[in-house]
């Protein structure tokens, strides 16, 4: 429970918004912690690929060590081009521009939690799971275009 906490201030804090939308990033974050206490999470019955969109700097760390618990993923992963980075940012709500795609191939068995994207538009979903996901489930990581 403290690492949850931890990690959402670290989230928080290393936003960069305007003082003035700093409450609605705030609101976000807490509606975010509020889907992840109240959906349980649930064994996958098959394999899935799912996507993430992040930095090249947090793809390399995972490269290493793996998804942290809570990182959020993309529902489903589509064949061909990956969304340009402004457009991957608008449809998933992310604080920040993504700069890298990761494929991931979750196993049959992980825990995740299926929920609304707290800050994507509508009908835009993502996972979550509360245990790591180790590093060899990430299978490619691809540059985005600007």
């Amino acid at each position: 429970m403290p690492t949850r906490i931890v990690l959402c201030l670290l989230m928080i804090s290393s936003l960069h918004v305007p003082a003035a939308g700093r409450s609605n990033a705030s609101r976000i974050w807490q509606q975010d912690l509020r889907n992840h206490k109240t959906v349980r999470a649930k064994p996958l019955l098959s394999p899935r690929t799912v996507n993430r969109y992040t930095s090249r700097a947090q793809a390399d760390r995972e490269l290493k060590s793996g998804l942290a618990p809570n990182s959020h993923m993309t529902p489903n992963s589509h064949l061909g081009r990956a969304l340009a980075a402004p457009k991957a940012q608008t449809r998933y709500g992310l604080p920040r521009s993504p700069q890298v795609r990761e494929t991931i191939l979750l196993p049959k068995g992980t825990l995740l939690r299926h929920n609304k994207a707290a800050a994507a538009g509508r009908g835009i979903g993502e996972l979550t799971s509360p245990r790591r996901v180790p590093p060899s489930a990430i299978k490619k990581v691809i540059p985005l275009k600007r």
